[in-house]
């Protein structure tokens, strides 16, 4: 009786493990932490995670801060703040066509400190815009720690799919104005004047 008891909870634990390593808010710190975390299950199985609560602006305040320090590490945080940053500047790129791949291209490949920086410019875009605020907080509700961090890797595909469409339609209407202009001067004489609003009707135009 006793050893199948002690079968069982071993068994448990190797379910534990690979839930808690897979799934859980802790997957980012490995195997061996979750197999120690998973030995007493009985703990931490029926543990509750900390959600973002967004329905008042105290409650969000204080949720958001709870997630965020979650874990109480700085590679907690660090993967918040991220993935949090993903967020922000995927809903941007959503809402500023003036944002291109190459301006995230470079947040992404830039230093932390370069990201970090890029994070805060953009998230300080968001105080003159009630709107995208609101957009973010109804994102993240209900998320535990996990959730921003794999919302984060999802917007974060997201945008360069985003970005890229974006860069390939500039190049074909890029394309098509100077085919345009061309097209023009071949007709009015190579020293014909384009003027701009000529070439905002040609991008309009190359853009439909």
């Amino acid at each position: 009786m006793k050893a199948k008891i002690i079968g069982t909870y071993f068994i448990i634990t190797i379910i534990c493990t690979f839930s808690f390593w897979a799934f859980g808010n802790y997957g980012y710190k490995g195997f061996f932490y979750n197999l120690g975390r998973a030995t007493v299950w009985p703990i931490n199985i029926f543990s509750d995670d900390t959600e973002i609560d967004s329905s008042n602006d105290i409650s969000f305040a204080n949720t958001y801060n709870q997630v965020q320090a979650e874990h109480k590490n700085s590679e907690g945080v660090y993967l918040f703040n991220e993935a949090v940053g993903k967020i922000v500047a995927n809903m941007y790129a959503k809402n500023n066509n003036s944002f291109t791949y190459e301006d995230y291209d470079s947040f992404v490949n830039g230093t932390s400190s370069g990201y970090a920086h890029g994070q805060k410019m953009l998230a300080s875009m968001f105080d003159n815009n009630r709107e995208m605020v609101k957009e973010f907080r109804e994102y993240v509700d209900g998320m535990e720690l996990i959730d921003v961090i794999d919302a984060g890797e999802e917007a974060h595909e997201e945008t360069k799919e985003l970005l890229n469409e974006r860069r390939i339609s500039a190049s074909f209407t890029d394309m098509c104005v100077d085919m345009k202009v061309e097209s023009f001067r071949s007709e009015a004489g190579q020293d014909a004047l384009v003027i701009h609003d000529m070439l905002e009707e040609w991008k309009s135009e190359c853009a439909s």
